[in-house]
């Protein structure tokens, strides 16, 4: 009687697993027998992949902080009046390590413009400090330096800011400079100037004529507008007790 021939295509032993690729059935009858030890290496071939793959996300979302975000990337976004995504990216240039003094100082810039053009948008009870927000953010880009072709609306807003946020005699002086930086916010600046100067706990209300006399004066107001001009006006002679 021949001694019963062995199968010489897989082998199997228990301490090293298959020696040889087989029959996807007979694989997974190895590993049905030595289940703890087919589990390890399952576990860690997973392990592995999922390191590899979280190393690949890390290196790219690294190198998208440090490479893609830029000031002029920010300011674009301003203009297209997107201000969540342009609050966003230019906190990311803030946080950026390579940023330059002036990309912080832009960043801010951004930061200040977007957070008072949105609280120019709403009327809800935190709209006062939200201006006020405003209002530091673009002080601290006044010491830093605005942005090249920025300055005029920069101080502009600051002194718009501390007005709405109750801050009336802080944002005199700031609306009188942005004039001088950008004539082209002459009209807006008269008007804020008058009311800062009537709406003040010691009101100067001679010169909150004068800036409403130069508020009316302007050509290019459109009617209602010039409408609000005369309804300040009266509030001011009401107030120096010129009835006629």
């Amino acid at each position: 009687m021949e001694p019963r021939q062995q199968r010489a295509d897989v082998a199997f032993s228990p301490a090293e697993g298959p020696k040889k690729a087989g029959a996807p059935q007979e694989l997974l009858a190895w590993a049905a027998r030595h289940r703890v030890r087919a589990m390890l290496a399952a576990g860690a071939a997973i392990l592995s992949i999922c390191v590899a793959i979280g190393g690949g996300v890390w290196v790219v979302v690294a190198s998208r902080a440090d490479s893609e975000v830029t000031l002029d990337e920010v300011l674009a976004l301003l203009e297209q009046e997107d201000y969540v995504r342009a609050k966003e990216t230019a906190e990311a240039l803030r946080n950026q390590k390579s940023a330059s003094l002036d990309d912080l100082a832009g960043a801010v810039y951004a930061l200040g413009v977007a957070t008072a053009m949105e609280a120019g948008d709403t009327w809800s009870q935190g709209r006062q400090k939200q201006f006020l927000l405003a209002a530091r953010y673009l002080e601290e880009a006044r010491s830093r330096g605005f942005p090249p072709g920025c300055r005029g609306r920069g101080l502009f807003l600051l002194g718009r800011s501390l007005y709405k946020g109750g801050q009336i005699p802080a944002s005199r002086p700031f609306l009188a400079e942005a004039m001088r930086a950008d004539p082209s916010r002459r009209e807006e600046s008269y008007r804020l100037l008058a009311a800062a100067y009537l709406e003040d706990s010691s009101p100067d209300l001679e010169k909150a004529l004068y800036y409403n006399t130069r508020y009316l004066a302007e050509r290019t107001l459109p009617p209602s507008k010039h409408q609000e001009g005369l309804m300040q006006r009266a509030q001011i002679l009401l107030a120096m007790g010129r009835l006629d």
